[in-house]
């Protein structure tokens, strides 16, 4: 596989792996955990804009600590 085809399935699955490291069910949160660990070895340059910009922001807000 090209890295182009690594790119074009990392940005199918990124969102869907974004909203499950949220979710109240801890194996759903494992599983997107796992998920953006993986693609973050496959396209690094996508996964991790997407994370810390969340990260960050919950980190910046008193209202979204506890996602932290």
């Amino acid at each position: 596989l090209r890295s182009s085809d690594y790119e074009r399935v990392v940005a199918l699955l990124l969102p869907s792996a974004n909203m499950a490291i949220w979710s109240k069910s801890d194996e759903m949160r494992s599983a997107g955990r796992g998920a953006l660990r993986n693609m973050g070895y496959l396209a690094p340059e996508l996964v991790f804009p997407s994370l810390l910009e969340r990260v960050f922001y919950a980190l910046e807000t008193l209202t979204a600590t506890h996602q932290t």
